[in-house]
């Protein structure tokens, strides 16, 4: 298993190949813009949140609801 460490692929290549995705196909929401260079020069599209209020809309807007 890859460390955790957002600064590098190997985490981001270990999540793709476990779900079976491309990086065109997935989206990351972070708080912190550090976080996301990595995987957007990847391909993964990424968003910068601030607040609790952003991350609700934001999930919101890509359909997931909670069970």
């Amino acid at each position: 298993f890859p460390s955790h460490d957002k600064s590098g692929e190997d985490i981001y290549e270990y999540v793709l190949h476990s779900i079976k995705a491309r990086p065109e196909e997935c989206v990351l929401i972070d708080d912190k813009e550090d976080n996301l260079i990595v995987p957007r020069a990847m391909g993964i599209e990424c968003i910068k949140h601030n607040t609790n209020e952003s991350i609700s809309y934001l999930v919101t807007r890509f359909g997931y609801t909670s069970q």
